[in-house]
């Protein structure tokens, strides 16, 4: 009789742990396809605690490239003081709290992760930070250059991500069949993904030929680690590298500054349509007339429309340029602008104006002139060689 009983129960948990394992297979399935993740949108990769602390985490690891000793590290210079303005009524001025993006961090996950038990302590020069909760557990240690960070998830997924950064910078994001890393060893950088059975790795002398060797590794590798609030350095091809690329040439030739003198005016004219068609232009050519422009802004000869109308296109121009300090740091690093094949692979989604300015840079740099046709250029650099 007992039997009858329980073989629906375990039909029911057989049931029940086939769609479990299913849902984890998926959930691996779409972590190894996935190319991208945003801030917004998560995809299809698994949620958790850590994600509560992504922004924090990502202000931390502002993971930057140095030029000189060729390899990554964490700016530690991001973790001076930030001032917070908190309303204080309604006559009385806002008071600022001042914290430090690791103490932001700590506190977030104290938050977070339904804390139990923080203590902080100084010893020797060694500044020691724990936090336990329900969800989430953090160490940070804190010694000289040395910085060691790591954050456990104690409900599902159950991931642990590491970070420890000395004369090297190591990332490791372990979960659910799944080994993430990114070292940097003595003899350059070595890119790890495990997915179940399956091994990625690579290694080469820096993270942008790693990059560049095996972009299957480093969209993967940049997908997971993203989703756990780690941005790591973009590839050469990002298309935000590209595009960052373009306009930093331009800002290496100056554009005809009457042409700009003439649009300044029309900010000025009677017909507000010829203002915003100034306006626009301006904002379109800002990167040859950026270094102009800030002198203009310093002088008194600008009208009152004029001057507000340049202050909210550089404002502007600003805040659309906040999110490329990474591909900024990818083109300095690779020495893009003096790379004569990549310039040329930059014709293909170079706009009208951009393409006369690869072509004026290319001809300079190169003695070819091929003008704008852009299978010529291919085709003469193939048979040159890089």
């Amino acid at each position: 009789m007992k039997s009858l009983y329980l073989t629906p129960i375990l039909f029911v948990l057989t049931f029940f742990m086939t769609v479990e394992f299913d849902g984890m297979a998926l959930a691996v399935s779409a972590m190894q396809d996935s190319q991208s993740t945003s801030d917004n949108d998560a995809g299809d990769l698994e949620l958790g605690p850590m994600q509560k602390i992504g922004p924090p985490v990502m202000q931390i690891l502002n993971l930057k490239f140095d030029l000189d000793r060729k390899f990554i590290f964490v700016d530690q210079k991001s973790w001076g003081e930030l001032d917070t303005p908190v309303p204080q009524g309604v006559n009385g001025p806002p008071l600022r709290i001042t914290a430090d993006p690791i103490s932001k961090l700590f506190a977030n996950v104290r938050k977070s992760g339904g804390m139990r038990s923080s203590s902080t302590s100084v010893s020797g020069g060694r500044k020691t930070m724990k936090t336990f909760g329900a969800d989430l557990s953090c160490g940070i240690s804190l010694s000289g250059d040395r910085f060691e960070l790591r954050v456990d998830e104690l409900t599902g997924p159950g991931r642990t991500l590491e970070v420890r950064c000395a004369e090297g910078t190591r990332v490791l994001l372990t979960g659910k069949n799944t080994l993430a890393m990114l070292n940097q060893t003595d003899v350059g950088i070595m890119g790890v993904l495990i997915d179940g059975e399956k091994v990625i790795s690579d290694s080469a002398s820096d993270y942008y030929v790693l990059s560049k060797k095996n972009p299957e590794l480093h969209d993967k590798l940049s997908a997971i680690f993203r989703h756990a609030g780690v941005d790591l350095p973009l590839g050469v091809d990002e298309p935000a590298v590209k595009r960052v690329a373009l306009r930093m040439l331009g800002s290496l030739y100056s554009t005809d500054l009457t042409k700009l003198s003439v649009l300044i005016e029309q900010l000025d004219a009677a017909e507000f349509s010829t203002r915003e068609e100034a306006s626009q232009e301006i904002e379109s050519l800002f990167p040859s007339f950026e270094g102009a422009i800030l002198k203009m802004l310093k002088s008194d000869e600008l009208s009152i429309e004029a001057r507000n109308r340049l202050k909210i296109i550089v404002k502007r121009t600003e805040e659309a340029q906040a999110g490329d300090r990474r591909a900024v740091d990818c083109v300095k690093a690779n020495g893009l602008l003096t790379s004569t094949g990549y310039l040329i692979d930059l014709f293909e989604i170079a706009e009208e104006q951009s393409r006369s300015l690869l072509v004026r840079h290319l001809t300079q740099t190169t003695n070819q002139n091929f003008g704008d046709d852009f299978q010529k250029w291919k085709q003469w650099w193939g048979e040159k060689g890089d």
